[in-house]
């Protein structure tokens, strides 16, 4: 992968968790109005980013120190786990909605 595109991911990745942030802000504001499925999906693309941010650990895995795998492995976990999460809350559940 050449750096250019490591850079341009990783920009891309900045971009999308900072906007994943606000989403998350306003969903906290709001959420009363939200089913659970859709409340666990605002926070994927935060997590998406953040991931993202990780591509130079991921481009040079073998170079990469053992707590930059450890982070690195812990946010694709992270993400995995939340959207097969979402995704299992809809199939299962769709009208679900905790009171506060």
């Amino acid at each position: 992968m050449s750096p250019r595109m490591r850079r341009l991911i990783n920009w891309a990745g900045v971009v999308v968790a900072v906007g994943g942030f606000f989403l998350a802000r306003w969903e906290i504001r709001h959420m009363s109005q939200f089913v659970n499925y859709q409340r666990v999906g605002m926070m994927l693309p935060l997590v998406y980013g953040v991931t993202m941010m990780h591509v130079d650990t991921f481009a040079n895995w073998s170079t990469a120190t053992s707590y930059a795998r450890i982070r690195a492995t812990g946010i694709v976990i992270v993400a995995v786990i939340l959207t097969l999460g979402t995704f299992a809350w809809l199939s299962e559940a769709p009208d679900a909605k905790a009171t506060p």
